[in-house]
This record gives C-alpha cells, structure tokens and sequence, in this order.
C-alpha cells in the first residue's frame, strides 16, 4: 500500500510492505522479491519527497551472515537506503519489522519496538518529522440562548399581538407566531457571529495531561523572558514528559477499546480509527497495539 501524506509544509511517501515467506503454495521465491523489491526501488529512489518504508519483509535482517539478509542489505545500500529497526521483533526472535528510509532523509526519528502487544509481533512506534496539520477555523452564528433573560421575553410576550390580537385563520396565525417569536428573539438573543477553532475529540485527555500541559506552557514563557540556558533545558524537559505522559495515554486509550471489542467491533474500532469523519487530516492517530 502507498499514500502521501501532506501538510503546508512537508509531504512523504509512505510505503506499507508485506513480503509472504515463500512457499510451494503461494510459489514465491526469494529471487522474485528482489526483482519486484529492486524495480520499486528504482522508482522511490527518485520520487521528490521523503520516503517511508514499513512493514513485515520476513528477513532475518539481525543475522550478519544469513544470505537473504546480506544480499537484501547490498540492494538497500546499492539504493540509498537504511534500516532504523534494531532488535527482535518478532516473538520467535530476529528482526522481521522493518523501517527504512534514504539516508538523506532526516525524517524518522526515536524508533522504540514495543512488546507488550498481543500480535505474534511486535509494534514498532517513531516520531515522524512531518509538522501537524493547521487548526481550521470555522465560522458560526448562533444565539446566545443561555443568557435570555425568561421573565423579560414571558414578560414580552404577554404583551405582543399573541396575547391581544390572535388571528382565526390557521395559515395566518402560525405566520404571526413565527414573526412575533422570531422578532422577540432578535431583541433579547440576537445572531452573533464568531470565528471558532475545530478541534478533534480526544477521548485519552485526561486532566492530568491538561495540568502537564499548563506546566509545559508556564516553562516555555519563563524561558522566554528570561532567555537564560538553564530555562530553556528545563522547558525541553517538560516537553518529553508531555509527550511521553501523552503517548501513554493514547496507547492505554487504545488497549481498552480492543480488549472491549469482539471480532465486529474490532473492524469498527479500527475503521472508526484509520478514517475519522472530521475534516481536518489524522494520520497521527495510529492504533499501536494490534489484536489477532
């Protein structure tokens, strides 16, 4: 599978691969995966934007002097590439789970293999050098009906037409309902228009995540007025640990909601997941524990 992924100021390619061990069945040979493998190259190679390779080759890449594994490392070298994953990934052993990228890309980075999974691999998880989509802003016009004052508009329309001059034709009265009501609104809870920031719900936020939150925001104007070294390191700290205690929560979030799930939820869950019905982009929402 292959996609983009774009923002305003950064795109990458991202590649999804699956290589099947081979056998008599699916006759595939090692020497047909390298020919595929080495004509798809030729092409990523040159394609103008950072590139991402990820998936499950089944190679013993771990094992120097296994021959598909030297001979699959001559073809990323001959092509510019590295291979970020470093130990086992898969429950027999050796790395099968690989990440690879050119090496002029700088664009992955804090690659971590996770192995409280309950797949027969692991999950691999890594910052991605890819800035997140801008907030959308939205206009609205609403009514400000929390702030009507009851007694006032009852007051009011006791002494409107409603309550004096009632019309007998059907179609004339409900008109005059609509005009007076509609009138009466407009005094007491006029239209308002205000610009409004669409932000995505995130179930994981907890209000120990706001709290950390606030502290990272408090260190980063302190560093900011001051402008003194060690401010600034104390900031940067408070950052990992923000993002630290926020990957955690997503990764709790995510666990609960699979180990809650039959097998139909599950397809929900993970639809629900790698599609979400907002418009702003979601790539960074990724489901990191996988469930056979």
């Amino acid at each position: 599978m292959e996609f983009t992924i774009s923002t305003k100021t950064a795109s990458i390619e991202l590649l999804a691969i699956y290589r099947p061990p081979p056998s008599q069945k699916n006759k595939l040979t090692p020497n047909l995966f390298f020919e595929e493998f080495s004509s798809l190259l030729e092409r990523v190679t040159i394609i103008p934007r950072q590139v991402i390779l990820a998936g499950d080759f089944n190679i013993h890449v771990d094992v120097d002097l296994d021959p598909l594994a030297v001979n699959f490392r001559n073809v990323l070298i001959s092509a510019g590439l590295q291979q970020h994953v470093k130990g086992r990934t898969h429950k027999n052993g050796h790395t099968l789970d690989l990440l690879i990228t050119r090496k002029i890309d700088d664009v992955i980075s804090d690659v971590n293999i996770l192995y409280d999974t309950d797949s027969d691999h692991s999950a691999i998880s890594c910052q991605i050098g890819i800035s997140q989509p801008a907030a959308i802003r939205v206009t609205k016009t609403t009514r400000n009906l929390r702030d009507l004052a009851i007694p006032d508009f009852i007051n009011d329309i006791g002494k409107s037409a409603l309550a004096n001059h009632l019309d007998r034709d059907l179609d004339t009265l409900a008109l005059q309902y609509d005009n007076v009501l509609t009138s009466l609104l407009d005094h007491h809870a006029p239209w308002t228009t205000r610009s409004t920031t669409l932000r995505t719900n995130a179930p994981w936020y907890t209000d120990d995540l706001r709290q950390a939150k606030r502290v990272k925001r408090r260190c980063e104007r302190k560093w900011l007025a001051s402008g003194l070294e060690v401010h600034r390191q104390i900031f940067h700290e408070q950052c990992k640990t923000y993002r630290q205690m926020l990957n955690d929560a997503k990764r709790a979030h995510h666990q609960r909601c699979i180990a809650d799930c039959d097998d139909r939820q599950l397809f929900r869950l993970v639809d629900k997941i790698s599609n979400p019905d907002n418009t702003r982009s979601r790539f960074y929402q990724t489901l990191r524990v996988l469930k056979h």
